[in-house]
């Protein structure tokens, strides 16, 4: 079972990604260093031992409240490498400033027009690259670096963050299952009837190809 954040938890990572980067509108600077340090880390490892990181995580668990000690798995191994994963997916996600709701994986599925498309050869991302990524989500280093290859594709367009930061954390059946649908297009198919297990494949009804 993995760690699930709730909304303040969501909101406090958010508020650290957009510290973290410099501010246009109001001038601050953000934190140059520690956007350069994160960015050259070589994995969620080398991530978590920065001290940004370690912000990161203070400001989630205040921000949890009971929701952090309630769930047992937050000092797992696996849930701090996640964090260590955000970290650096952050550093290199540019903060911008639409409120428009779209997800990751849904940007990634459609044409680099951003209109939707059925023709797998026009996606800005191939499915043989998404379902590598999606295959990858149990291996912090390899989904880290499946998703660090992906970011660049979307030219800096605007993707709704908190969301993204909730699914890092969470990663799960349900979330691939919502992201597999989301990058094919359909994603009210990610909701279903509310019975499909975590661990249930959502890809499963997808042949994804093997990356080149």
């Amino acid at each position: 079972m993995t760690m699930k954040l709730n909304k303040p938890a969501a909101e406090a990572a958010r508020d650290w990604w957009q510290r973290l980067h410099p501010n246009p509108v109001t001038g601050r600077g953000g934190d140059r260093a520690g956007r350069a340090r994160l960015r050259r880390a070589s994995g969620p490892l080398e991530a978590l031992l920065e001290p940004q990181t370690q912000a990161l995580i203070e400001a989630v668990r205040q921000a949890s409240g009971k929701a952090w000690t309630s769930q047992a798995q937050y000092q797992d191994e696996e849930t701090l490498l996640r964090f260590g994963v955000l970290a650096i997916l952050l550093a290199e996600t540019d903060v911008h400033f639409e409120e428009r709701q779209r997800g990751f994986a849904g940007l990634l599925g459609q044409t680099p027009d951003g209109l939707l498309t059925s023709d797998n050869k026009d996606r800005r991302w191939s499915v043989s690259r998404f379902g590598a990524m999606m295959r990858a989500w149990k291996e912090p280093d390899e989904f880290c670096r499946h998703i660090r290859r992906a970011l660049p594709v979307l030219k800096r367009e605007p993707f709704d963050v908190t969301a993204f930061i909730r699914d890092v954390i969470g990663f799960d059946g349900a979330v691939q299952r919502k992201w597999t649908f989301d990058y094919y297009g359909q994603p009210q198919l990610a909701a279903g009837d509310g019975k499909a297990g975590a661990q249930e494949s959502p890809a499963s009804g997808h042949a994804f190809p093997e990356e080149n």
